[in-house]
This record gives structure tokens, C-alpha cells and sequence, in this order.
């Protein structure tokens, strides 16, 4: 059914399509990959389930906080700006996410914890919010259908 609805497509709502899967892909694994990892280098650092848990809930927090505020200032930022800005940002923090087993000490390594994760999830809201404005103009006939191709 996807397949019949994507022949309907230009070429550049395609390539849109495909690059904005790719996208949310990535993105999905930068987030999700530091679960596994995280909780066992924060039990060394001398942290507590609550601690690291409050670590890894305050990302929702954060989107579910400013994806209204960047969907009111979106026109004055626009959308490419604020989509590539945001896969940017997610991804530079994903890398220094991973750097943080070199911190020494246990408050600044939640520390920096919390602020690497605070904003990337900002970089995380940015990019969604972006995509779905960039999609529904992208293919106004197809909103529904391509937001569920996009997750597939």
C-alpha cells in the first residue's frame, strides 16, 4: 500500500521522504543506544538509579516542553534552519555523551549529564518539529500517509 502511494510522488517529495527517514533513523539510534551503556558507567561514577533515571526522563521533559515554543517561532526561524540545526545539535551531544566516561567525579559527571542531555533534546525538539511543519507542506494531500511511510 506504501509502495502505490509513493508512485504518486514527485521526485523531490520522495527524496524528502527518504531523506527525513534516514534522518529519524539516525536519530532514533543516537538516542536510543546510550540506555544500554549509560546506567552501568553511572553506577561507577557512584550515581543512583533515581539520578540516571531522572538523567534519561528529563529529555522527554525538555521536548515535550519546548516543541510548542519552537513551532510558535517557526516561521521567523524556518524550517530547514530549525530541522538542520536540531539534527546537529542531537548529534554533537550524542558524541559528548559518550565522552562522558572521562569525566572524573560523580557531580560532574550528572552534571554534565543532565546539561548534554538537556540539550540534546532541544536539538531532538528542533528537528521533530521541523519535520512534521517541512512534511505537511511537503505533501498536503498526504500528511497522514507520509508520516506513517516516514515510520516504517
Amino acid at each position: 500500500m506504501v509502495i502505490k502511494n509513493l508512485s504518486h510522488f514527485s521526485k523531490r517529495q520522495i527524496l524528502t521522504l527518504v531523506v527525513f527517514s534516514i534522518a529519524d533513523f539516525c536519530n532514533a539510534i543516537c538516542v536510543s543506544l546510550q540506555a544500554p551503556f549509560y546506567p552501568k558507567e553511572a553506577e561507577k561514577k557512584g550515581a543512583t538509579a533515581t539520578e540516571y533515571g531522572l538523567v534519561f526522563g528529563i529529555f522527554e521533559l525538555v521536548v515535550f516542553v519546548t516543541s510548542p515554543i519552537y513551532g510558535q517561532h517557526l516561521n521567523r526561524i524556518g524550517p530547514k534552519y530549525l530541522f538542520n540545526g536540531g539534527i546537529f545539535t542531537t548529534g554533537i551531544c550524542a558524541i559528548l555523551f559518550g565522552f562522558l566516561d572521562k569525566v572524573n567525579g560523580h557531580i560532574p559527571f550528572i552534571t554534565l549529564s543532565f546539561i548534554i542531555r538537556i540539550i540534546e533534546a532541544m536539538g531532538n525538539s528542533a528537528f521533530l518539529t521541523a519535520s512534521f511543519a517541512i512534511i505537511a507542506k511537503e505533501f498536503p494531500e498526504n500528511v497522514a500517509t507520509t508520516f506513517v511511510s516516514k515510520n516504517i
